[in-house]
């Protein structure tokens, strides 16, 4: 593990010097820069879970949709059910990462989150100190940790006060952590594939991933047994650690032409009859929307620790792709010459966790628009519920 770490701070220091000095790649087009953009979470009641997010941690309704059926691209989880998007954050969705909260109506819960960890917040200023806003959520019978300074909020989501930066005094979504069963395949796909570059790594089995514009991170923190897991536990272990149902899903706003590389390589997997690398949740699609044509890809993947263990009894396949066994190491070359998707060692993400790759250059401009637009209709406070929605008051 110690080697291991010695590898990923170097690819941090190399990422952060790209980054600087401006250097292409293909994962970014000029003038165009993948960012993460926003996390799915669902509510079961929208009241409840605004007025954690609003009321305690200082964030603000952005805009909000109401749908009389289930998202064709199951934005909203496989649920049929009539549905709202209400986008929560600190600053407008095109300047800074945000959540979208989605709430079936009809659906009065949804289970514990499986595989997703904290989200790491800053508070505005204007929130007080952290034990003010502990304070304040316990008072609403949420479970606080004192120490660890971390709210379970609605619907069992966990939220943790990280001091920051507070740009102005204006709070951030800083981070969101993700369970994954071995850093080695998680990292794989996430440099290989989308382009994060490492910017810290941490004892414990914990590394920090960022995109080159993006004012989030990305924590992947491996589970017990990990990448040393023996094929014995790695074959007991046959279910994704994520499940998208309640733990969303995580949007990222890239290049055209980095979606459609992406998605190929994926795809290119599961036609060659990968299954157990990944899966096509919902297939390429272009939607000539008003500003432009957007391109959308919602893919997902298999348990890691299952891939390992049919790996393990499959040689001849080892030999046929190099998703089997890779070393951390291997990224130095990976984040240092930025090879095509297509040659990338791991095609989707391999515990399960939804990703929704949506192409920039029509995104931004359309997520702005509808956020400004939205603003300026809509009541002071949370009035606009009482217009907007027919569930809540």
């Amino acid at each position: 593990m110690n080697a291991h770490l010695h590898v990923l701070h170097l690819l941090g220091a190399l990422g952060l010097i790209l980054s600087l000095l401006g250097t292409p790649s293909i994962f970014f087009g000029r003038g165009v820069a993948s960012r993460s953009a926003h996390w799915v979470i669902r509510a079961s009641d929208l009241n409840a879970t605004l007025g954690f997010l609003e009321d305690v941690l200082g964030m603000r309704a952005l805009r909000h949709e109401e749908n009389n059926a289930g998202c064709e691209i199951t934005c909203n989880g496989a649920f049929a059910n009539p549905w709202s998007k209400t986008m929560v954050g600190y600053a407008p969705e095109d300047e800074a990462f945000c959540l979208e909260v989605t709430t079936n109506h009809g659906i009065s819960g949804y289970g514990a989150p499986a595989g997703l960890g904290p989200l790491a917040v800053a508070l505005p200023a204007v929130r007080g100190e952290n034990d003010d806003v502990l304070a304040a959520a316990a008072a609403r019978g949420l479970a606080v940790d004192r120490a660890a300074r971390e709210i379970t909020g609605p619907d069992g989501y966990r939220y943790v006060l990280d001091g920051g930066v507070r740009r102005g005094g204006q709070g951030a979504l800083l981070a969101v952590t993700i369970a994954v069963a071995s850093l080695d395949r998680a990292l794989a796909f996430y440099v290989g594939v989308l382009g994060f570059h490492v910017e810290a790594a941490a004892r414990g089995g914990t590394v920090v991933l960022r995109l080159q514009r993006s004012d989030a991170r990305l924590r992947l923190q491996e589970r017990a047994g990990g990448s040393e897991a023996t094929a014995a536990v790695a074959a007991a272990i046959t279910h994704s650690l994520a499940d998208p149902s309640i733990d969303g899903r995580n949007a990222i706003s890239m290049p055209e032409a980095a979606v459609r590389r992406a998605f190929a390589a994926i795809d290119a997997a599961e036609r060659a009859g990968r299954r157990d690398r990944g899966s096509v949740v919902h297939g390429l699609r272009e939607l000539d929307e008003q500003l432009g044509m957007l391109v959308i890809a919602i893919v997902a993947g298999a348990c890691a620790a299952a891939a390992a263990a049919d790996d393990d009894d499959d040689d001849d396949d080892d030999a046929a792709t190099t998703a089997a066994a890779v070393d951390i190491s291997d990224h130095a070359r990976v984040a240092a010459h930025h090879p095509a998707p297509s040659s990338a060692p791991m095609p989707a993400d391999p515990d399960g966790h939804e990703i929704c790759l949506v192409s920039a250059e029509t995104f931004e401009r359309a997520v702005a628009e509808s956020g400004a637009r939205w603003t300026r209709s809509a009541g002071a406070g949370r009035d606009w519920m009482n217009v907007q929605t027919g569930q809540h008051s």
